[in-house]
């Protein structure tokens, strides 16, 4: 039986070894000495590959950035004290987006906890509101087996249906950097399977199958991940039964969709009685409101049932695929409020504005021409939130890409860093990220990373500062926009991107330079990034 080396605390070997027995094969880690246990032992492990960010923030929303393509857990470690506290906005954003993220903090003995030494704050319970459990694994009072158990049932149940993170607390005495020998092993549990004991909720048949039901499936993003085949088959079936309103986040959408028509009111004969939800709650304000004023009854199929418009929700916990896959068969096709909706979306469609003139919106429809031509999609395309996760909901992303922004709290937390995450694991194609100028210079951290990604491709649209506040009326109403609201940012742009080493391709103010640039920063070799110059313009 062959040996390797591991940390010579037997917490660090045994969490290590049982994280990668549950199908954990990539951890983030950021420096610190506490950690060194847990580090060594992750090190020397034959499953586990390292990738080493500097800011514990941005490395917890690079781990969540790799869970997306596969949906396995992925670790992200800290040492102890106020970096731990740093994985809470990506443990926030991987509670409600529904993310498979385990946190690994390192801590103080128990007899430190309380006698002010440094780096130390009370990190067990920690994120109890955003995790499915907070386990404090002590190995002063714990044997290794009790704690390969708690992990290896607690990783289950956050890998399950919806998936949620998990936090690990680990309390590590001095010394902390020596090893020892340990036989070899390997062996891994099997992903779990959840189609099994969800049966379609009594009374939801009866709701449905009534004469003639005006449903409206209301499609959000989701964390679930399935085939393009799949997707469109639904999609497809579920047409002709119900009508269909996706976000563009939601892998549903086949088109850009524009919310305007809602301000012209609801029309009559397309008001629907029941709306269908899936995925998170929509990002038009607008639209939950129309929706709102028509009371509807509220059905939820997947995890996170959110009560939307505060009048009760029945929930289904099933997978979506599957939940959609019971309901066409239960559903008659050939309703009558489907088939007037698909007729008025595509007349909503035809009469969707195009852009015209250099501005935000111009920048999202070239570029969105531009991918759909090149001969392959990029793997994903990443948006930052506020102006960006919005004005791509208008236009037509290339078949093959998948389209994310970190909606679950709607925050510029980790914008650049998801993505980031996103590349390094899917280094064979391209990643690219839409994001504003105040979303990049907030997490330009996340470009501390080693190994870097060779192939993310950025584009930052400078429009001096949060447009979204320009955008609302609030902020202009009480003429504090460009104080306190917008915020330009004072750092150069330019200087950010040489720091980091990535190929600038350069600044372009024009829809003509921004097309020519993309060509250039498309076949650029390595990490690239563009500046779309929009100051000054209207959106």
């Amino acid at each position: 039986m062959s040996s390797r080396r591991t940390s010579s605390h037997p917490a660090a070997e045994a969490i290590i070894d049982e994280l990668a027995r549950c199908g954990v094969r990539e951890m983030v880690l950021s420096p610190g000495s506490r950690s060194a246990p847990l580090v060594i032992a992750a090190h020397h492990h034959p499953a586990i590959r390292l990738v080493v960010a500097l800011d514990e923030r941005a490395a917890a929303h690079i781990a969540l950035g790799m869970t997306l393509r596969h949906r396995r857990p992925v670790g992200v470690l800290s040492t102890s004290g106020t970096a731990a506290v740093n994985h809470g906005p990506g443990l926030a954003e991987a509670h409600y987006a529904g993310h498979p993220l385990i946190s690994i903090t390192a801590d103080r003995g128990q007899l430190a906890r309380q006698r002010g030494h440094g780096q130390t704050v009370r990190q067990p319970g920690l994120f109890n509101p955003h995790v499915s459990a907070s386990l404090d694994l002590d190995e002063s009072t714990m044997t290794p087996d009790e704690m390969r158990a708690l992990v290896r049932d607690h990783v289950r149940l956050a890998n399950g249906l919806g998936h949620e993170p998990l936090h690990i607390n680990v309390p590590l005495d001095e010394p902390l950097y020596e090893t020892v020998e340990v036989d070899s092993s390997s062996g891994t549990l099997a992903e779990p399977r959840f189609r099994e004991g969800a049966e379609l909720p009594e009374g939801w048949l009866d709701v449905l199958g009534c004469h003639a039901p005006r449903v409206l499936w209301l499609a959000g993003q989701e964390s679930e991940s399935w085939g393009a085949e799949d997707r469109l088959l639904l999609s497809e079936a579920m047409s002709e039964r119900v009508g269909v309103l996706a976000d563009r986040l939601s892998g549903w959408a086949r088109e850009g969709f524009d919310d305007a028509w809602i301000a012209e009111g609801w029309p009559g004969d397309l008001a629907p009685n029941i709306v269908i939800t899936t995925g998170t709650p929509p990002m038009s304000k607008r639209l939950r409101n129309a929706i709102g004023d028509l009371a509807p009854l509220h059905l939820h199929i997947g995890p996170r049932p959110w009560d939307i418009w505060g009048r009760g929700v029945s929930s289904w916990p099933i997978s979506v695929v599957d939940g959609l896959r019971d309901l066409v068969e239960a559903m008659p096709e050939g309703n009558a409020f489907a088939q007037n909706w698909q007729v008025q979306m595509d007349r909503w469609a035809a009469a969707r504005p195009r852009t015209s003139g250099w501005s935000d919106r111009q920048v999202f429809a070239i570029l969105a021409e531009m991918l759909r031509q090149v001969q392959e999609a990029p793997a994903a395309i990443h948006f930052a939130n506020s102006t960006s996760a919005r004005l791509m909901q208008l236009e037509d992303w290339p078949e093959g890409s998948r389209l994310h922004a970190n909606r679950g709290v709607a925050g510029i937390d980790g914008c650049t860093s998801t993505a980031v995450g996103d590349a390094l694991q899917h280094p064979e194609r391209q990643v690219v990220l839409v994001t504003g100028d105040t979303a990049w210079l907030y997490d330009l951290n996340a470009l501390h990373v080693s190994p870097m990604p060779k192939n993310l491709r950025v584009v930052v649209i400078d429009n001096a500062g949060g447009q979204i506040f320009r955008w609302l009326p609030g902020p202009a109403a009480v003429d504090l926009t460009e104080a306190y609201f917008a915020a330009p940012p004072r750092a150069d742009l330019e200087a950010s991107v040489a720091m980091h080493g990535l190929a600038y391709v350069g600044r372009t103010s024009s829809g003509d330079d921004f097309a020519t640039g993309l060509l250039r920063w498309w076949a650029a070799a390595g990490s690239a990034v563009i500046v779309a110059d929009v100051r000054g313009r209207a959106l």
